[in-house]
């Protein structure tokens, strides 16, 4: 494969409104890298499912797909499991060191339509969120394999707000759908594909 050269170099989709993904005047009101915070529209990875076109990316939810703030954390759907699950982890969340990163930890794997030149077409809800768990799930990968579709992506330990998690450590998560917009199910039960606990420097 041999690329001449890049033509039409424009941008596609900056979050909008901010109502289904995060714009970055909504990361600079909220204090910009100095308050925790991290935006991550990016990593654009080009998809097409019967002759349409579309770009999945990292990004964070907006304000109508499930925002940031201390709020989230008193929301159940974030959890899952139990009554007595939500309680027990919502409370040692909000008494807990990883109070301020889970209340910022907004990450998504977004999903835009485009028209025949590439502009926007449509912008659709996240394909999957991991709010109050982490700010950053990155380097979405997306393709179907014997009638389904496969996406990956990856998150670093020192974002994440689990118990047991390695801050240095890097984890691959896996995602399966009969359709390209889902709704995405955890592969192995609880997504975890690879995960490298080495050091990141060797």
């Amino acid at each position: 494969l041999k690329i001449d050269g890049v033509e039409d170099h424009k941008s596609v989709f900056d979050g909008a409104d901010g109502t289904v993904y995060q714009n970055v005047q909504q990361f600079i009101d909220e204090g910009n890298y100095s308050s925790g915070d991290n935006h991550t529209l990016r990593d654009p990875h080009y998809v097409e499912d019967h002759g349409r076109k579309y770009l999945v990316f990292e990004a964070n939810t907006g304000t109508k797909t499930g925002y940031q703030g201390e709020d989230s954390l008193f929301n159940r759907a974030y959890y899952g499991g139990s009554k007595k699950f939500f309680r027990e982890e919502s409370s040692k969340l909000l008494q807990g060191s990883n109070k301020k990163n889970a209340s910022l930890a907004n990450g998504a794997l977004g999903i835009i339509e485009l028209n025949n030149d590439y502009t926007l077409k449509k912008v659709m809800k996240p394909l999957i969120t991991s709010n109050t768990v982490t700010d950053e799930i990155e380097r979405a990968n997306l393709f179907k394999m014997n009638g389904k579709w496969y996406l990956f992506t990856d998150s670093r330990g020192s974002k994440m707000t689990i118990d047991g998690i390695g801050a240095k450590d890097i984890y691959m998560l896996g995602y399966v759908s009969d359709s390209l917009t889902g709704p995405f199910k955890p592969l192995n039960k609880s997504g975890l594909v690879l995960h490298m606990d080495l050091d990141y420097n060797d």
